[in-house]
């Protein structure tokens, strides 16, 4: 192979010209082989015509008109390449230029000589500017990643002082979250919702959970430990508190777990129906969690929320998302919505905690229309009619995880926390 220019070379065996740029051929004849490779050897020197007859027709007496057709010929060839410039010298020969042109030279991906001068034979100046240059477009690429808005979003949680919590005559503290760091946390934001005359239980157990605080509402899970290791969740009967109003909702704590009771087990329309230890080739992991929201004087509102995840491999796969709106009784028309998407986990440490963040990308939504919305179930729609016309992703955190029990933060009136309770069935 003889180099023509930066990115063209002669195939003497083949013959053809060989474009780097987009691997096309122009195939030559022997003659125009032989004649294109004597006048680039000697580029800028004339070639007489009797040298270039012999090498183009060696052995063989022509007529000089040959010659005149072979370089006609190759000129037409050459015609697209045009820093290549073909000269006739009267009465002498022929002579072939190459010039750049521009100051901008085409590399060769094949030429190991042009990629070296490329790269290593520019001064230090611009080799300082070209690194400076990459370090800044990875700052950028790294600055709008998900990864580091999940670690932005993170950054927005904070520790706070833990609150005292009486429930059924048992008082404990409990760690509390506070998103943004900007609103009050005294413990009065969560027990005023629980009815001080009717705080009590025959059988009060230890709890354990987490509060949390946003700009829009106040919201505790607490889970009651079991009686064997007096460290771990019973499966049922926990209590997913979410206030919304200022006004103390006056909740009375042994009603409120005789409706939780009932509600779990007669009204539950995000249940699973394909029973644990079936066969299948793929593992789904749904967790369940029924969320209560306290009103001064009125029923309660029943919130009844489901996630199933679905891995394809590691921390990436499908994720499920479905909440169901009624009242206490579940009398009224029910609001439903459902959202799938993709999501990626993230493990980040908050505070003391370190969770497990999911960042989903929504791929659909529904929300189907109901005939009518009672005055309670309003606000619930607006939210959920929020997050079906958004494009922004759903951000879901798992803080603690106990096996068949979950603590979560899911995406729902700015932010509330729950436990729910997991499954793991095969499809």
């Amino acid at each position: 192979m003889r180099k023509i220019t930066d990115y063209l070379e002669l195939d003497i065996e083949g013959k053809y010209i060989l474009n780097h740029i987009d691997d096309s051929k122009v195939a030559l004849s022997f003659s125009e082989t032989a004649v294109l490779n004597e006048l680039v050897s000697h580029q800028g020197e004339i070639c007489d015509k009797e040298t270039l007859l012999g090498i183009g027709w060696p052995n063989r007496i022509v007529a000089p008109s040959s010659l005149t057709q072979c370089i006609s010929t190759l000129r037409r060839k050459l015609t697209p390449f045009s820093e290549i410039n073909l000269q006739a010298i009267a009465r002498r020969g022929y002579q072939i230029q190459i010039v750049e042109q521009s100051q901008v030279k085409l590399v060769s991906l094949h030429d190991s000589e042009t990629i070296r001068q490329a790269i290593v034979d520019v001064s230090p100046a611009v080799k300082a500017f070209g690194i400076i240059l990459l370090f800044v477009l990875l700052a950028v690429l790294f600055y709008f990643s998900t990864n580091h808005r999940v670690t932005q979003i993170a950054h927005q949680w904070h520790d706070e002082p833990d609150i005292s919590l009486n429930l059924g005559g048992q008082v404990n503290q409990l760690p509390l979250l506070s998103f943004r760091n900007s609103y009050a946390t005294t413990s009065q934001n969560w027990q005023r919702h629980i009815d001080p005359a009717h705080n009590t239980s025959k059988a009060p157990r230890p709890f354990k959970g987490v509060a949390l605080a946003t700009s829009r509402t106040h919201s505790f899970a607490a889970c009651f430990l079991d009686g064997i290791t007096h460290d771990s969740c019973q499966h049922s009967g926990a209590i997913n508190l979410v206030a919304m109003e200022s006004q103390p909702a006056a909740v009375d704590y042994g009603a409120l777990s005789q409706i939780i009771a009932q509600v779990s087990d007669r009204f539950r329309y995000n249940r699973v129906l394909i029973p644990q230890g079936s066969e299948g080739h793929v593992t789904e992991h749904h967790y369940h969690a029924d969320v209560f929201f306290p009103r001064a004087n009125k029923k309660l509102i029943r919130g009844d929320f489901a996630i199933s995840l679905i891995y394809e491999r590691n921390n990436y796969g499908k994720f499920f998302y479905s909440v169901c709106i009624t009242d206490e009784d579940c009398l009224g028309e029910p609001i439903k919505f459902n959202a799938r998407g993709e999501f990626r986990k993230f493990s980040r440490r908050i505070g003391e905690h370190y969770v497990d963040i999911f960042y989903v990308t929504p791929t659909q939504h529904h929300l189907p229309r109901p005939d009518a919305i009672r005055d309670f179930a309003l606000p619930f729609y607006q939210e959920l009619r929020r997050v079906e016309v958004s494009t922004q992703p759903l951000i879901f955190y798992r803080l603690q995880d106990e096996g068949d029990k979950s603590l979560w933060v899911l995406p729902f009136m700015g932010n509330i926390v729950a436990w729910a309770n997991y499954e793991k069935v095969r499809l």
